[in-house]
Order: C-alpha cells, then structure tokens, then sequence
C-alpha cells in the first residue's frame, strides 16, 4: 500500500482532494503520525500546501524511495493485478495506464493499454472481446512483473 500510494504521488498522480482518504487510510492501517492526522481532518487540503509533508509522512512510514521508473513499473502492476482481481473493471485500468503511456511513450506494456483504451472508445461492438484482451494483458503484466518491497 505505502509502495503504490508513493509511487502515485511522485507521478503526479493524487489530487489534493484526495490526501484526507489517503492519510485516514494510512492511520486505518497502522501508520500513525502528527500529519496524517492533521490531513485526515482537512476538508479542502492541496498539494501545494500538503503535499510535502504527505510525502514526509509516507517516508516516516516507511514507504520506499522510487525512481520514476520504479514508480510506473509498480502502477503498472498494480492496476494490472486489480484488472485481474476484478477489483477494476478492464476499461477504467486500461484507460488510468493509458493516460501514463503518454509521459512514458516507450514502455510497450503502457503502450498496448493505450491501444486497448483507445479501441474500447472507438468499437463498442467489440467491447466483450476487447475486455478480454485486457485482461489478458493484465494477467501477462502480473505474471512477469514482480511488486514492489
């Protein structure tokens, strides 16, 4: 959890509006410390304001220092195994992955989501088979990728 919430906020992934579910989430878990609770009570908090000391309470908790490389290879697998629990629906996993191909247009696994999100919009005949292939995709990712820590 602390892995793929870090990875998120050192791609500019978490809005502001986010943080007070995130630090109640980490308090929930065990994670306990002053700006956690601080932002569990914000109603409006942003990153410009919270944002650092969200990642300084990330770090107090132990949550590893990524690379932005490290950061999309644990996104990546991630949304990947939660397409393959059923805990995201093959679209919606497709179409987050598909939005990061775009600051990482190299990486084919992204690139492939990309196709794949971009069809699912362009060939609702075909949704069935495309959620398949999606699937598919996401069961290769997971079954090679290892997770982080």
């Amino acid at each position: 959890m602390l892995a793929i919430i870090a990875a998120r906020l050192s791609l500019g992934r978490i809005q502001g509006r986010e943080l007070p579910a995130l630090a109640t989430e980490l308090l929930t878990a065990g994670f306990d410390s002053l700006p956690l609770r601080e932002l569990a009570g914000e109603s409006a908090p942003t990153l410009q304001d919270w944002g650092a000391r969200f990642a300084e309470a990330l770090a107090q908790a132990g949550a590893p220092s990524l690379t932005r490389e490290q950061a999309k290879r644990a996104l990546l697998r991630a949304t990947s195994a939660d397409i393959v629990a059923g805990r995201l629906a093959p679209e919606t996993g497709a179409t987050q992955l598909a939005t990061l191909w775009i600051e990482f247009p190299a990486d084919r696994d992204l690139g492939r989501y990309y196709a794949l999100a971009d069809d699912w919009l362009e060939y609702a005949e075909q949704r069935d088979a495309l959620a398949a292939e999606i699937l598919a995709h996401a069961q290769a990712i997971v079954s090679r990728v290892e997770p982080l820590g």
